[in-house]
């Protein structure tokens, strides 16, 4: 390897080292933690506890108003419905974070002329 090759990597892996968090990333959720915090989201909505409240409601004997299984669908067609929105939302945040995470960007170099280079961090974006 030529001493400008190897200089240019030890330059790379430098940058890499110091800044490695130096990405965007926008999006709420990662793979694990997606049901939990969507949940907590969607549970702050008055109008999901009022519907769960009914359901939850309906199996008792005494208010039953009507077959206790009925009266969880619409509940649960809105809670799955948000949550499709919500990955739907999160993974056009997520292609946008990638896209701007691998753009080249300009690095300072006190020393010599010129000034600003331009590296390609595309190793940056884990994901």
């Amino acid at each position: 390897m030529s001493g400008a090759a190897s200089l240019l990597i030890k330059v790379i892996l430098t940058h890499f080292n110091r800044f490695f968090y130096n990405r965007i990333r926008t999006t709420k959720y990662s793979f694990l933690s997606f049901l939990p915090k969507n949940l907590f989201e969607q549970l702050h909505r008055f109008a999901n506890v009022y519907f769960i409240f009914l359901a939850a409601l309906n199996f008792v004997p005494v208010v039953e108003a009507f077959q206790p299984e009925v009266s969880l669908i619409p509940i649960c067609l809105v809670l799955a419905v948000t949550a499709i929105k919500d990955i739907f939302e999160d993974y056009r945040r997520f292609k946008s974070d990638r896209f701007i995470n691998n753009l080249p960007c300009q690095v300072y170099s006190r020393g010599r002329w010129p000034f600003w280079k331009e590296f390609f961090f595309f190793f940056l974006s884990l994901c």
